[in-house]
């Protein structure tokens, strides 16, 4: 019974949602924007983390790997990729000629740059905001 209602609510969520887009078909280029933004970046970052481990290699094969390894993530159901991703990446850079230790050495610092010191980051402001939020009085709800 729960799985029948969730199915339906779901349905007609898709079915506004598609009817909203049909609208305004212009709604959806920004978030497709934002989508090949990300992507890029990320193919970016690989690309750096090659320059930066001293090796000079074509775009063409820093897109494929990464590709690759994204959609090997994906598939593997795997929160994240984590691991999957990794290990996919170093391979397919490590068939395209670039050597294991570096394939490996770019795919886990691309994991360490794109994903990990962004949530460093964030928990440093979060852990602010729980402080600072603790210690200041709740707001009234009384109006002036």
């Amino acid at each position: 019974r729960d799985l029948d209602a969730g199915l339906r609510s779901f349905e007609a969520t898709l079915v506004r949602g598609l009817a909203e887009v049909r609208r305004r078909p212009l709604s959806l280029v920004l978030p497709v924007l934002l989508i090949l933004a990300d992507r890029l970046s990320r193919v970016m970052v690989v690309w750096l983390c090659f320059e930066a481990l001293g090796g000079q290699v074509d775009l063409g094969v820093v897109v494929t790997g990464f590709a690759i390894g994204v959609v090997a993530g994906v598939m593997s159901m795997v929160p994240g990729g984590l691991g999957v991703q990794e290990g996919t990446m170093a391979g397919v850079y490590h068939l395209l000629g670039v050597s294991l230790e570096q394939a490996v050495l770019v795919s886990l610092l691309f994991r360490l740059v794109y994903y990990m010191v962004p949530l460093a980051v964030s928990l440093v402001f979060y852990w602010h905001v729980l402080r600072v939020g603790s210690s200041e009085p709740p707001a009234s709800a009384e109006v002036a």
